[in-house]
């Protein structure tokens, strides 16, 4: 899949590293990331919770964002 957007921020054709520190954030918040099918097709957003393996072990994976 291609990376498309970072929240609201438009990382077409940025590498991983240049766009870390819009995935990296505050434990426990969420980061909204939109992406497009190698083979084509329609962009998609994925929710992701920022945390440690820790942190979902201590609370068995639930996000304390809104």
């Amino acid at each position: 899949d291609q990376l498309l957007r970072v929240g609201d921020v438009d990382v077409s054709g940025q590498n991983v590293a240049d766009m870390r520190h819009l995935i990296i954030g505050e434990i426990g918040s969420m980061c909204h990331i939109t992406l497009r099918p190698v083979g084509g097709g329609a962009p998609f957003t994925v929710d992701l919770v920022r945390g440690t393996p820790e942190y979902f072990d201590s609370n068995q994976g639930r996000s304390s964002a809104p």
